[in-house]
């Protein structure tokens, strides 16, 4: 993702979780391209029964991402598309 894609679903992801972390993957570990969370952590997604919240599966199936799992508390998002 670009810079103003990311921007964008930074924006859009906190208007639907207010409360969660969102960031990007460059500040996390330099890579661009991706959105780094703390889904796991406020319980948005659960790593260790393979859950995600039904509003955020929605988003991301909407606008063509995937999420994974960095570690327990930490979830990454990235493009689907090629």
């Amino acid at each position: 993702m670009d810079k103003k894609t990311i921007a964008k679903h930074i924006k859009a992801l906190k208007k639907l979780f207010p409360n969660s972390f969102i960031s990007t993957t460059q500040e996390f570990d330099g890579h661009a391209g991706g959105l780094w969370t703390g889904f796991g952590e406020d319980g948005t997604c659960d790593y260790w029964h393979g859950h995600v919240d039904s509003k955020l599966q929605a988003y991301l199936d909407k606008n063509d991402l995937f999420i994974e799992p960095h570690d327990p508390g930490t979830y990454m998002i990235w493009s689907a598309g090629v």
